[in-house]
């Protein structure tokens, strides 16, 4: 027997929350507690819209951490308007997201059931939801189909749609040499051409700070570059 659980708060997640999801996250930075503790922290409003909702096998009071072992967890973004306006639960999700979903504890087995459990959990909710959009979900994965089923089967229609692709190239096992060889010659000739005007203005260098004392200057270094360019200001930098 399942038993769901709504929070409200970040704050008033269970203090275990951070364990689950990174030993659940398949190391996936979208699906970690600092990403979404980062998220919470520096995106306006998302604190006020915040619902959290996970199932979890039936162990008395789910509320406390020691019986807190759930089978999956939800975040989620309440958008309420005016009293006559639709009630909208969103992702935990922004321009920043590049994958989003349910965090399913790796131990469950019955990934319908877990995904049923979600379902209801928003369904039984109050006031109830006038749409959920759970965006971006990969569509090529087990869990995107379960949770399908399962808001379909909790009273909920249904409508997958397209929202941007993972766009990649197979190397093949070739090295950049090799890559670059079998580019179009005008993208060849183009490449060489600006790599010559790079070297030769003696004015450009590329460094890659992965940690370090050098860390805190390369940031500060790339925030100042970033400011003066044509690019629009980030809405968020604290985020970034």
């Amino acid at each position: 027997m399942n038993s769901n659980m709504v929070c409200r708060r970040f704050c008033d997640l269970p203090s275990s929350t951070d364990k689950f999801l990174d030993k659940n996250s398949g190391s996936n930075i979208f699906y970690s507690f600092p990403w979404y503790h980062n998220f919470v922290q520096h995106i306006d409003g998302i604190q006020e819209q915040f619902r959290a909702f996970s199932v979890s096998q039936s162990m008395g009071n789910t509320n406390t951490d020691a019986n807190l072992d759930p089978d999956a967890l939800l975040l989620m973004r309440a958008v309420v308007g005016t009293k006559f306006q639709t009630r909208k639960l969103e992702s935990m999700a922004n321009y920043y997201t590049s994958l989003f979903g349910p965090t399913i504890n790796l131990s469950a087995t019955d990934l319908g059931g877990t995904c049923n459990g979600l379902a209801t959990a928003i369904a039984d909710d109050r006031p109830g939801w006038d749409q959920v959009n759970l965006n971006p979900m990969a569509r090529d994965t087990p869990t995107f189909d379960a949770m399908n089923n399962a808001l379909l089967g909790s009273g909920f229609k249904t409508e997958p749609y397209f929202c941007f692709g993972n766009w990649y190239l197979k190397t093949k096992g070739r090295s950049f040499d090799e890559y670059f060889e079998g580019l179009p010659s005008k993208l060849k000739n183009t490449v060489n051409r600006k790599r010559k005007q790079l070297e030769s203005g003696k004015r450009g260098r590329f460094e890659i700070v992965t940690a370090g004392d050098a860390l805190e200057n390369a940031i500060a270094t790339y925030e100042k570059i970033y400011s003066s360019s044509w690019k629009v200001p980030e809405p968020y930098p604290r985020f970034i």
